[in-house]
């Protein structure tokens, strides 16, 4: 086949993605890479396939702690995908939060609120805005406002993705969780005590 054909990048993906699953991480990323580079030389110009290969990848690097590594793999995804999709399709939404979400973990967080209200937005052209990644997408955009000091609108975003959470997926779901923690840290930086204690 040679080493561009794309059943090339096909099978390095699922070795890598084997590798991954097995608990060997550091070894499936070359064959992520090589999936990549493959893509990216059959279609230079992006396509979504290569939009969902470079969010994989940027979500591997991500699981692994690599926000900054992953950002410009998320970038480029959620470009692509803003061009190539239509307005009101979901995963135009779902990458813009995730680039954005990487922005957050690296702690860029100046950069990462036009993105994440971008991806709010998106998902709810999508019609998805009480979805489970809108959902995610506010907690996000909630912390990085107690993140930039505006605690009024970090509670005003959290507190109502924290409830429709627990009431949709329960107090034990991992999304709730993750929004409740958030929730706490924003009390407890603000020196709400009494608020943080509540939960």
């Amino acid at each position: 086949y040679g080493p561009r054909h794309l059943d090339v990048a096909a099978s390095a993906r699922e070795l890598a993605t084997a590798l991954w699953l097995s608990g060997h991480e550091a070894e499936a990323e070359p064959y992520f890479r090589e999936s990549l580079a493959t893509l990216r030389a059959a279609h230079p110009a992006g396509d979504p396939r290569l939009a969902l290969a470079l969010a994989n990848y940027g979500g591997r690097l991500m699981a692994r702690g690599r926000h900054r590594d992953a950002i410009p793999h998320l970038r480029e995804a959620a470009a692509i995908a803003a061009r190539d999709l239509p307005p009101d399709d979901p995963l135009t939404g779902v990458y813009q939060g995730t680039y954005g979400n990487a922005l957050r973990q690296a702690g860029e967080y100046a950069a990462a609120e036009p993105v994440l209200r971008e991806a709010e937005a998106r998902l709810r052209l999508a019609r998805a805005p009480g979805g489970v990644m809108a959902l995610r997408v506010r907690v996000y955009l909630g912390d990085v406002l107690r993140a930039r000091g505006r605690p009024r609108e970090a509670e005003a975003v959290l507190l109502p993705a924290y409830t429709q959470l627990a009431a949709e997926r329960g107090v034990a779901n991992a999304q709730t969780q993750a929004a409740l923690r958030e929730l706490v840290r924003l009390y407890d930086t603000a020196g709400r005590a009494a608020d943080a204690a509540r939960y």
